[in-house]
């Protein structure tokens, strides 16, 4: 099943991983994915070596395949739509990834050689799978522990759950303002946050300071 399911880590350096991850970042299909998530699909990614003239995908013919670029360049064809090359950081195939349906392009090698990464449906769906498992059940404890909520049932904290969206601050952003109106509550899953109240004549007063899994 995909909450057991073990993927072999091929090792990379630190300037792979980071050109798959920043590919990756460039398309939609992984947009729902956060940094870690990114870097745990890059772990798993298959090295190919090609050579001038190879065909790693043909137009028509069925693939299953993402593909990201580390050293080398080809010809991306596309019938009505021209010809295009690409190099080093690019990607293709995210869309025969996720759908069982013909290759749209096809692409050759027109460098000497082409170093490639390749990531394959069943391993893309399956880590995309236990990835989500793992945050539905950490979500769902986190929002188990929150007062205002203990009344819920574990149905309604599930579907709680599926509704959190992950957000990113930078040190020194607020996540919410003294008087000012409030829409969202926050969980925080790593960093801490400063409380802020008034005291004495409005003057700002640090109250506390909140860690993991702490609402705000």
């Amino acid at each position: 099943t995909a909450e057991n399911f073990l993927p072999t880590v091929v090792p990379k350096s630190m300037e792979e991983r980071g050109l798959i991850v920043s590919a990756m970042q460039s398309k939609p299909l992984f947009g729902h994915l956060e940094l870690d998530d990114l870097q745990t699909l890059a772990d798993v990614m298959v090295k190919k070596v090609y050579h001038k003239g190879d065909c790693i995908m043909k137009q028509g013919a069925e693939d299953e395949h993402f593909y990201v670029i580390a050293d080398g360049e080809c010809k991306f064809v596309e019938r009505d739509k021209g010809m295009h090359e690409f190099g080093p950081g690019d990607c293709f195939g995210e869309l025969e990834l996720m759908y069982q349906s013909a290759c749209l392009a096809t692409v050759t090698v027109s460098s000497d050689h082409l170093i490639a990464y390749q990531l394959d449906r069943t391993t893309y769906r399956s880590v995309v799978m236990q990835v989500s498992i793992q945050k539905r059940s950490l979500y769902q404890e986190l929002l188990s522990n929150v007062s205002i909520l203990k009344s819920m049932t574990q149905t309604e904290l599930l579907n709680l759950a599926d509704a959190l969206q992950p957000e990113d601050f930078k040190q020194g952003e607020y996540l919410i303002k003294f008087r000012e109106p409030g829409e969202y509550m926050f969980i925080i899953l790593t960093g801490e946050v400063d409380v802020i109240g008034r005291g004495d004549f409005g003057k700002p007063l640090h109250v506390c300071t909140f860690g993991y899994g702490h609402p705000v």
